[in-house]
């Protein structure tokens, strides 16, 4: 698979999203900016009014080394799965799973601010996107670099890293929380009680409709639809009548 393949194997927004990582990455690595910079420090965001921390915080994994790896692993395979499988196709869809991180970045933010510091929550996101993924199809088969697991070992593959990283795994264990709760929002109180307490506002996915699609058209060709094959059956159903 060459570059320019794999780049748009990735789904829209998580594509968005591994690029400013790695242009915050950069910056940071060129010393053009310093991490204290974009970090979710509460002192300048409340007396300083530095509001932009509150979304920088999650744009950068680390330096460039063995971890920061690790968890742009995390992110292109939870990332490309939970967006490709359930979110991908329209702006609308988009928009969903935009909705869905911004729920996330809600509840975590003030935690990562006011009960358990943390100055670069960006991983304890991938950990949240990873379990929402994990509850949709519990018994999937994955892969974990070489290892054959079931879609519900997820959280523990992270707890895994953590301790392998040597990383604190309380963040894990609220991201995994936070992630339980948005799933049983979404995906159970609906189909239980007939309502959607967390549903994406209609606005937003008009929005998505009209300015999170692809920059370039589809072709006509391209787009019409495949040629149904014959049904299966008795030999009789597939030859070609003759009107009487």
């Amino acid at each position: 698979m060459s570059p320019e393949e794999w780049i748009a194997s990735i789904p829209w927004v998580t594509k968005r999203i591994f690029f400013i990582i790695m242009g915050t990455t950069l910056l940071v690595t060129f010393d053009l900016i310093a991490p204290l910079q974009i970090a979710l420090f509460p002192p300048l965001i409340f007396q300083q009014f530095q509001i932009w921390r509150l979304i920088t915080s999650y744009f950068f994994f680390g330096q460039l080394s063995l971890p920061f790896l690790f968890g742009m692993g995390l992110l292109l395979q939870y990332g490309r799965s939970f967006e490709g499988e359930y979110y991908a196709g329209s702006g609308r869809n988009r928009m969903n799973f935009l909705w869905t991180l911004f729920l996330g970045w809600t509840i975590l933010t003030p935690i990562f601010l006011f009960i358990f510091p943390s100055y670069f929550p960006g991983p304890v996101m991938v950990s949240f996107v990873g379990y929402l993924w994990s509850r949709r199809d519990p018994f999937q088969p994955i892969n974990v670099y070489g290892f054959t697991l079931k879609a519900w070992h997820t959280p523990l593959v992270f707890i895994f890293f953590d301790l392998l990283m040597q990383n604190p795994i309380l963040p894990t264990f609220i991201a995994i929380f936070v992630g339980h709760f948005i799933h049983v929002m979404q995906n159970m109180v609906p189909v239980r009680y007939g309502y959607a307490p967390l549903q994406c506002p209609e606005f937003l996915l008009t929005f998505g409709d009209k300015f999170l699609v692809d920059e370039t058209p589809v072709n006509s060709f391209e787009a019409s639809p495949v040629p149904q094959r014959p049904p299966q059956g008795s030999a009789w159903r597939q030859g070609v009548g003759r009107r009487f």
